[in-house]
Order: structure tokens, then C-alpha cells, then sequence
């Protein structure tokens, strides 16, 4: 539309103003949801053809609520390729519609697995949340993998850092976090008191501007949350005089010490999170298998590309182990920050959005692939049929 505006329009004499109006004109929805449709079965193409060129795989499953209390199962992919360069994608998004159970997320995903033709015997490990619907012994969905012929052996471990939030949920803060939640949505709960705060934190030109809800199922939100308390906990106590509240607990002394000890606990968790998310976890073949008796191999195995000079057919069941441990996840992080994205997708203004649409917008989103716009254009009529 554009094009033929530039064209016929430059020579008018507002010619400038028109084409410049023309270009706020926005897009209609339903042209949208098409065009993100293409795009996210275009970004879909790309993963089908690294999935089949990869030589091994591990995913790791999460599953959530959205905003119209729909539980959604996230599964992301890790490939390594011959040259042991690796990749991460959403593999899908899958709607639970009635029951979370390990069987119900068993079938889901299996049926998703039959349906795309995924390779299995490619597969690796899975990394889970410590859920009984996930890990359960007998009825969960690995023991449901696990017993499903179809499916090759595989290595199964709990997120790492659930197991670090794990500990640090049973070290006794409750004391701690209770009391902080608390202040948090009194304050933000309340229009009025919310406003008001805000501008107390304007005039006294305090670190941040607002304080962060805390959300229970999320571990990544309980240290920012802290952190941001703690940074503003001045203000808050200034606040809550103002409004003729009891604010003894924020001057106990122990009471802050223990504050300050769970925000640096809390912040560990999130150093270790960063740490461990795998977009940058090429050293991990180097620390895990050495080839000591390789001299040549020895003064590069240092390299970043170590493993690209090492010969796959004299050393084939090092470079395969050395493969598998490429493909393995550290963590839940990708699953946990996909939520995120998913919840300011689908949020409370747009609880209509269908699990189809969700999805293809949540690829969209977070792959990391590039769409080939050529092809989508090429593909595209200028005015579709009625």
C-alpha cells in the first residue's frame, strides 16, 4: 500500500501529509493474526530442519497458568549439531484443558511427538520441575515416558536451581516474606495509597519508582522483590508513618538483618539462574571428558573449539558423550522466562487470545530464528478472497 502511495501521491500538493497519514494507518486484527500465524509457521519450518540435521536433543517441560486459567505446558528444545554448535527453541506450547495430571502431560506430549514426527531416538534427557505431576514415581509423566516403548532411555534431573529454591524455601524466612508480600500488596492493592506512595518516592528521589509484586510460583521474582523492598525500605517506613501505620517490624533489628540475609540469599539464587541458562555453555565438554593421551589434542584443549579438532571417527564415543552433555539444559530458566512473555501476551486485556494464536505469537516471540520474509511475502495476496 505503501509503494503505490509513494507513487501516485509524491507529486500532490500535500502529497507529503497523506502518505505520512497513511502510514499510522494500523493493520487490521484479523490481518495480523495471519501474519503472525505465517510467521510462527515459518520460524516452525526452520526448527523441523534443524531438528532432522541435529544429531541428539533434550528438552525441558513447565507448565503454567495463563491469564484465563488455562494450564499451558512449555517445552523447549537443545540440539547440537556435528560441529557442536548448539541451539535453543520453543518446540511448542500445550494447553491442558481439563486435569494436570503425569498422565495427562504424558498423552499431551505424546501425541504432540506422534503428530510432528519428532525424532526420539535423537533424545537426550529431560529437565523437569520438581512437581509429583512431573516426577512422580509411578503415576507421573516421566514414569510415563519411562515405561513407553516408543521412547528411548533417557536421562532425567530435577532444575537445579528449583533445587536451590527448594532449600531456600525451607531455611525459616516465612517471617520474612510473609511480612514483605504483605506490605507490598497493601500498598499496591489500594489506588489511592498506590498513587500516593509513587509520588512520595518521586519527591524524595528514591532508587526506583514503584515496588514489585511478588508472585509465589515464580522463584525469579523473590529476589528482585526483595532487593527492590530492601532499596526502598526507607521510603516505606516513611510512608506507612504518614498513614498512621504500626511500623515497628520495619525498625526491629533483627528483623532487617534477616531482610538483608534472605535478599543476598535470594540474589545468589538469581546469580546462579544467569549462570546457568545455557546460552553460553561451550566449556562444559572440556571440564567433563579430557583426552589425556592425545599430545596434540592437549595443547588446544583449552580452545574454544576444542572438540571441532578432534577426530569423530578415532574418538566417536568421546565426541558422542561429549554431544550429549552438549544438549543438556542446567535449568527451567527458558521455560520460566517463556511464562513471562506468555503472561504480557495473553494478560487481562486479552484473555480471548486461543491457545492457537498464544502460541504462535509466544514463537514469534522467543525463537531466535529469523523469519525468511521473502518467502512470506512472496506467499502473501494483496487482497484475500471473500
Amino acid at each position: 500500500m505503501m509503494i503505490i502511495a509513494n507513487t501516485v501521491l509524491k507529486d500532490e500538493k500535500n502529497g507529503t501529509d497523506l502518505i505520512s497519514t497513511l502510514s499510522d494507518v494500523k493493520l487490521g486484527a484479523s490481518t495480523i493474526v495471519k501474519r503472525v500465524s505465517a510467521m510462527s509457521g515459518n520460524l516452525a519450518d526452520h526448527l523441523d530442519r534443524d531438528l532432522a540435521k541435529c544429531r541428539w536433543f533434550s528438552i525441558q517441560c513447565d507448565e503454567s497458568v495463563d491469564s484465563s486459567s488455562t494450564a499451558q505446558l512449555l517445552v523447549f528444545i537443545r540440539m547440537v549439531f556435528e560441529d557442536f554448535s548448539t541451539r535453543e527453541e520453543l518446540l511448542t506450547l500445550l494447553p491442558l484443558k481439563t486435569t494436570t495430571r503425569g498422565v495427562d502431560i504424558y498423552n499431551t506430549v505424546k501425541e504432540f511427538f506422534v503428530q510432528k514426527k519428532v525424532p526420539l531416538e535423537k533424545l537426550v534427557a529431560v529437565t523437569t520441575d520438581g512437581a509429583p505431576a512431573m516426577i512422580g514415581r509411578h503415576t507421573g509423566f516421566i514414569a510415563h515416558c519411562k515405561s513407553d516403548p516408543d521412547i528411548p532411555k533417557f536421562l532425567h534431573y530435577h532444575c537445579i536451581i528449583h533445587q536451590q529454591a527448594l532449600c531456600a524455601k525451607v531455611i525459616g524466612f516465612e517471617h520474612v516474606m510473609t511480612p514483605v508480600v504483605k506490605i507490598i500488596n497493601n500498598i499496591r492493592s489500594k489506588v489511592k495509597q498506590h498513587r500516593i506512595f509513587k509520588v512520595l518516592l518521586e519527591e524524595m528521589s528514591a532508587e526506583y519508582g514503584d515496588l514489585l509484586l511478588h508472585t509465589e510460583i515464580r522463584w525469579l521474582s523473590r529476589g528482585r522483590v526483595l532487593l527492590r523492598f530492601l532499596s526502598l525500605l526507607g521510603e516505606i517506613k516513611e510512608f506507612k508513618q504518614s498513614t498512621g501505620e504500626d511500623v515497628s517490624l520495619l525498625e526491629d533489628t533483627e528483623w532487617t538483618l534477616d531482610l538483608a540475609f534472605l535478599t543476598d540469599i535470594t540474589g545468589k539464587l538469581n546469580d546462579l539462574n544467569c549462570k546457568l541458562q545455557g546460552k553460553d555453555a561451550g566449556q562444559m565438554e572440556i571440564e567433563i571428558i579430557t583426552l589425556q593421551n592425545d599430545l596434540h589434542l592437549k595443547a588446544y584443549q583449552a580452545a574454544p573449539n576444542f572438540w571441532c579438532l578432534v577426530d569423530t571417527e578415532k574418538y566417536s564415543g568421546v565426541c558422542t558423550a561429549a554431544m550429549k552433555v552438549a544438549s543438556l539444559f542446567g535449568s527451567t530458566y527458558l521455560c520460566e522466562s517463556a511464562f513471562s512473555d506468555m503472561n504480557f501476551i495473553k494478560n487481562k486485556h486479552r484473555t480471548r487470545l486461543t491457545d492457537a494464536h498464544l502460541k504462535d505469537s509466544l514463537t514469534v516471540a522467543v525463537s531466535s530464528y529469523t523469519p525468511d520474509y521473502n518467502t512470506l511475502v512472496n506467499s502473501m495476496q494483496c487482497q484475500s478472497s471473500h
